[in-house]
């Protein structure tokens, strides 16, 4: 148990250390394009993504099958059909990439006198886009699989910092012409790189009747991707609607500090999600997985109320000194904090039923939780209750959603004894959290800032005293934590590896 909680922590704190790093070169990077292109050019950008987003679904999601199904027949032992698997994605993405480039192409040259030769030449440069970001995309879904996460997060890291270079390099002085040749440029290093230091091999395999499985389960995951991005933006999409682009705006604060709370429980699942496969893959046996179900909800349970606390206490201060015309927005901010609890664990609870093969349940469960949602949002709308009123009916969401899918997956291992424990648990974490939060406000309603920070801060920190001691009690977070800290304080020096290379193979 100790080794594979140190394996995990391991592998989700670089890959969070690379994916913060990367981010904040990403938010540089963009300010820079944005000032070299100047709005025209950026138009023309802008369009091509477009195009980029639609073309990508020209594979029909196969690239799913890879996250799946290769580490699960690594588990079972047999590297050949994992390998099969590899080459059946690898051959149709790249003949369905290169097929949706021609076809790009050709429009751009019937379209070439009706457009500006900037825009025809973009899309023609678009198509190599394409190809190499399909490769790209489909290579990091085998790094993952492959459980080699320390180089996907350098690679992560690598890309986001030589499109900053390339951008400085060649932008500022090509305009887009610059920008799309640093795109190019910045995919096929990191394809080189990852055929570099590998052994990723393919061989082209066209056989219709081993790649229609495929086919249908990515299939079904791209409809279940589109319809989980509905679900995600169902509040901005009635917000811009009904209350108009300035309340949306308000509401972009609120988003932030969401999607910060978010990020790190979405990494942990890309994390544990090729785990689930080997494990599931040994015995074929559910139950065979309830450590990877309980427990990371239950941890996150546990210490994601720390984050969303601090959040919630310090955001008005540093809503007012860094962004003081979004102060409207605070409410609505503490709101999607609150909601942030309930959507965390939920890419957990997709990733269990993704591996016991029950995917099409997902559908129906995200329609669920959609049309529910929606419908308290439009009455929170006409009751006049603004942006404040849409997150509270997030919270309701997030929460049914992860009801749907919690009571699936529990009921797959427990009894409805069980189950409803768990519920409860999950659940009696979330009122305490609420309660004390609100409490909080209330009673510090009507002082000063200074007296409202500290007293809120203290009294906080006090409650989450007990959240902290359980997560350590059950789950060893803190000692595990304070373990790895002591192993890499006695193993950094000139003797400590640097390879790139897979997680631990004895984590389980």
């Amino acid at each position: 148990m100790g080794s594979r909680r140190k394996a995990i922590f391991k592998d989700a704190g670089i890959y969070a250390l690379s994916s913060y790093s990367a981010q904040a070169l990403d938010m540089v990077n963009a300010v820079l394009v944005r000032l070299f292109l100047g709005p025209a050019q950026m138009g023309v950008w802008a369009f091509l993504q477009v195009i980029l987003n639609y073309a990508k679904h020209a594979s029909l999601g196969v690239t799913a099958a890879t996250s799946r199904d290769v580490p699960y027949y690594l588990g079972k032992g047999q590297a050949d059909k994992a390998n099969e698997i590899q080459n059946l994605v690898f051959s149709f993405s790249l003949a369905t990439s290169l097929l949706t480039a021609l076809a790009i192409a050709g429009l751009a040259w019937f379209q070439r006198r009706n457009y500006p030769p900037i825009f025809i030449q973009g899309m023609l440069i678009a198509c190599a886009i394409l190809v190499l970001q399909r490769l790209y995309n489909l290579f990091v879904v085998l790094l993952r699989a492959h459980q080699e996460f320390s180089f996907a997060a350098f690679l992560n890291f690598l890309l986001s910092a030589t499109g900053l270079l390339f951008t400085i390099l060649l932008t500022w002085k090509f305009k887009l012409h610059g920008f799309l040749a640093s795109t190019v440029l910045s995919l096929l290093l990191g394809v080189v790189f990852i055929l570099w230091k590998t052994h990723y091999r393919f061989e082209l395999v066209f056989s219709p009747h081993k790649i229609w499985p495929i086919i249908q389960f990515g299939s079904t995951m791209l409809v279940f991707d589109v319809v989980r991005s509905t679900l995600v933006s169902i509040d901005r999409v009635l917000i811009a609607k009904f209350l108009g682009l300035q309340a949306l705006g308000l509401y972009s604060v609120a988003l932030m500090a969401s999607n910060y709370v978010s990020s790190f429980p979405v990494m942990l699942s890309v994390i544990f999600f090729p785990r689930l496969q080997e494990t599931f893959a040994k015995k074929d046996d559910v139950r065979d997985l309830e450590v990877f179900l309980v427990e990371p909800i239950f941890t996150m349970s546990y210490l994601l109320p720390v984050v969303i606390g601090a959040l919630w206490i310090f955001s008005e201060v540093l809503v007012r000194l860094v962004l003081p015309q979004y102060v409207a927005g605070v409410p609505a901010l503490k709101c999607l904090l609150l909601g942030a609890y309930f959507y965390a664990p939920t890419h957990t609870l997709e990733g269990f039923l993704i591996t016991i093969k029950k995917h099409r349940r997902l559908i129906p469960l995200a329609l669920l939780s959609l049309g529910s949602g929606a419908g308290m949002m439009m009455l929170a709308i006409r009751n006049g209750w603004g942006i404040s009123g849409v997150a509270a009916a997030a919270i309701f969401l997030w929460a049914l959603n992860f009801v749907c899918l919690s009571l699936v997956c529990f009921r797959k291992i427990f009894g409805w004894r069980k189950v409803l424990k768990l519920e409860a648990r999950f659940f009696g974490v979330f009122f305490y959290l609420a309660a004390v939060l609100t409490g909080i406000d209330f009673f510090s309603n009507g002082l000063g800032m200074g007296w409202k920070l500290a007293g809120g801060s203290l009294v906080f920190a006090l409650a989450a005293v007990p959240l902290v001691y359980r997560a350590e009690r059950h789950y060893k977070v803190i000692s595990t934590i304070l373990s790895m800290l002591k192993s890499g304080a006695r193993k950094s020096g000139p003797a400590a590896s640097t390879e790139f290379g897979p997680a631990d193979e004895n984590t389980f």
